[in-house]
């Protein structure tokens, strides 16, 4: 398992995010496996699976696992994949992030737009390593997102 600070080091090179004859805006029906393409450490069938539910999680985003997955057979491939123990949580981010970086460093301008909320974990006092947000009393942790978003508007 790699450790946090590889997570962010620059990315190495994605032969799926270099096409030739197309553009280098992934369209709709290929973003997910652009992006998780060496997740799955070379399993073609994990890499189909996770790129399908990427894109299925993608089109429902605040929904539950079995709301998003809809079919109960789709729900339990999304299970039993999430309980493969090949599949490596930082592999996923990894690749994203990879896939992420090669897509902004193609245009000459992104804009990256900020913002910043408190997690409010006050009911959880059992929950370590938090600190105050907010007003004293309030436990929890700031969130601080960015989305990048180059000339072609693909965030």
């Amino acid at each position: 398992m790699r450790g946090t600070s590889a997570l962010y080091s620059s990315p190495k090179s994605n032969p799926l995010t270099k096409e030739s004859s197309r553009s280098s805006q992934a369209d709709d029906s290929h973003w997910a496996v652009i992006a998780f393409a060496d997740a799955a450490r070379g399993d073609v069938r994990r890499t189909q699976r996770l790129g399908e539910l990427a894109s299925v999680l993608a089109q429902h985003p605040t929904a539950a696992l079995p709301e998003a997955c809809g079919a109960a057979a789709r729900l339990k491939a999304a299970s039993r994949f999430f309980d493969h123990n090949a599949i490596e949580p930082q592999a996923v981010l990894l690749s994203h992030l990879e896939a992420t970086y090669g897509r902004l460093s193609q245009g000459p301008v992104v804009l990256a737009g900020h913002d910043t909320t408190a997690g409010n974990w006050t009911a959880h006092p059992a929950t370590p390593g938090l600190g105050p947000v907010g007003h004293s009393a309030c436990q929890g942790l700031l969130i601080h997102s960015t989305r990048a978003f180059p000339p072609e508007r693909v965030p």
